[in-house]
């Protein structure tokens, strides 16, 4: 039978397809101010907002956005994905209308902080329907295919409402642009997205067998709230990715938010270009998510941190080769820097809040895991890349910027390697663990068995039972 008549592979195919379509959707009214912020008319001395507030408007957004992962990670692993999804997607479709009809700063600041506290539950209910349809051997490169989501969503946007932007038209026109297109493709998740096989009869995956719930990891619904997040807080390694998420969620929020006018200032170029050139770096993320995804299953069997570490050493050198060219004021050059850090350290950064929260949390907290670590990167982290860079670099220039970028990315490297260390102990563990009990085994039936041994790795050999 061919797998596109299976009715199973069908629905996952189209579970992935409809999730990756959903989230991506979610960036049209996320960063469409990213892309009007490149326009006169609204952003600088003769637009609705400075710079000054336009740094603030991306730092409450990030802020509520940060403040929203931790409520409603929490709140998906009880309500379930699609539900949260369904909800965060409808609100903002509305709060964006609004937005359009005003340009009060305060109305502004109040509107955007709803929107992104709304969207921040769309993520964890990717994760939770995540958790319920795929295997976990599989987890790296099913996430890496979802994670397209963000990357083409942020593609998209500034390609479709660029062109609107070169075509003259206003700022508040481009903001019902997006929320109407947003609005479509709400209807059509709404349609076809099911929350668990179980919704049509299929059977379930079981989840990662070293999640932190144990066996427990396969049930649906936590029992209480301190029984969902103390496993996390008790664990050494979850901390070192909040650590990673903090700086990397930063890094990436900073070239997010500021690539256009950073491209603009920098090559002196029109404002359509400068969107344009900003897509090298979510471009480069894409490539960069896809291949993580790929080779931390097929290469480095589920240990992440082996992607990771090699991944961020490259984007430090990318980040200093970005400091090198930027004052010579070549568009070119700016736009392949800014893929060369999105090709480094996108890739890495996905794992943290999509993979590596899935590993962790199961089905019973994959949510809260995603939650508690984008959280962290969005509230802590991502916060900074609003009126915090813009404080940098009026007071430091865009060298100061990259400078404050650099240390991020060092600090989020050490973090990462004491993360493959906590990891290479617990797989010397569970290795020592399966000798032991194979011991065990085999001595107790040692009357009619010959005991040989098979080398696994670290050095340890494994008894294995072989009848006489």
């Amino acid at each position: 039978m061919s797998l596109f008549t299976n009715r199973e592979f069908r629905w996952r195919l189209i579970t992935a397809s409809i999730l990756t379509i959903g989230y991506a959707g979610f960036y049209l009214c996320r960063y469409n101010l990213s892309v009007v912020a490149t326009m006169d008319s609204f952003y600088g001395e003769n637009g609705v907002v400075s710079e000054t507030e336009y740094g603030w408007l991306v730092t409450i957004g990030i802020a509520f956005y940060g403040l929203g992962k931790f409520s409603n990670g929490i709140l998906t692993d009880y309500l379930g994905g699609k539900r949260m999804l369904l909800i965060g997607m409808f609100i903002s479709v509305l709060v964006n209308f609004l937005l359009g009809f005003t340009t009060a700063i305060i109305s502004m600041i109040l509107i955007v902080a709803v929107n992104r506290f709304v969207q921040s539950g769309g993520w964890a209910g990717l994760v939770k329907v995540t958790s319920h349809w795929y295997s976990w051997r599989w987890y790296g490169s099913v996430m890496a295919v979802l994670s397209i989501s963000y990357l083409v969503g942020d593609v998209i946007t500034r390609v479709y409402l660029g062109i609107f932007v070169e075509r003259g038209y206003s700022w508040s026109a481009i903001i019902f642009i997006s929320a109407a297109t947003f609005l479509a493709i709400t209807l059509l998740l709404m349609w076809l997205l099911r929350e668990k096989p179980g919704d049509l009869g299929l059977p379930e995956p079981e989840t990662n067998p070293e999640n932190v719930y144990g066996e427990k990891g396969n049930e649906d619904h936590p029992d209480s709230i301190k029984d969902l997040i103390l496993p996390f807080l008790t664990s050494v390694s979850f901390w070192m990715v909040l650590i990673m998420s903090f700086g990397l969620t930063m890094i990436r929020e900073v070239f997010n938010s500021w690539s256009g006018p950073l491209i603009k200032e920098l090559s002196d170029v029109s404002a359509g270009v400068a969107v344009f050139g900003s897509i090298a770096f979510p471009l480069g993320g894409l490539v960069s998510v896809l291949l993580c995804g790929f080779l931390s299953d097929r290469l480095a069997k589920g240990n992440r941190a082996k992607i990771i570490v090699p991944g961020l050493v490259l984007a430090c050198g990318a980040i200093l080769f970005f400091d090198a060219i930027k004052d010579e004021g070549n568009y070119y050059l700016i736009v392949l820097a800014l893929g060369l850090v999105a090709l480094f350290l996108i890739g890495p950064y996905s794992f943290l809040g999509a993979a590596i929260a899935l590993d962790l949390g199961g089905k019973r907290g994959s949510a809260s895991a995603s939650g508690i670590i984008d959280g962290v990167g969005y509230f802590v982290g991502g916060t900074f890349a609003g009126g915090g860079i813009s404080w940098v670099r009026a007071e430091y220039d865009w060298a100061g910027v990259i400078i404050l970028l650099l240390f991020m990315t060092i600090l989020s490297t050490a973090a990462a390697i004491i993360y493959w260390w906590r990891v290479h102990l617990k797989e010397k563990r569970l290795h020592l663990n399966e000798a032991w009990y194979r011991l065990q085994t085999c001595t107790a039936n040692s009357n009619s068995f010959n005991l040989t041994f098979n080398r696994v790795g670290y050095g340890i050999c494994v008894p294995c039972c072989a009848p006489q």
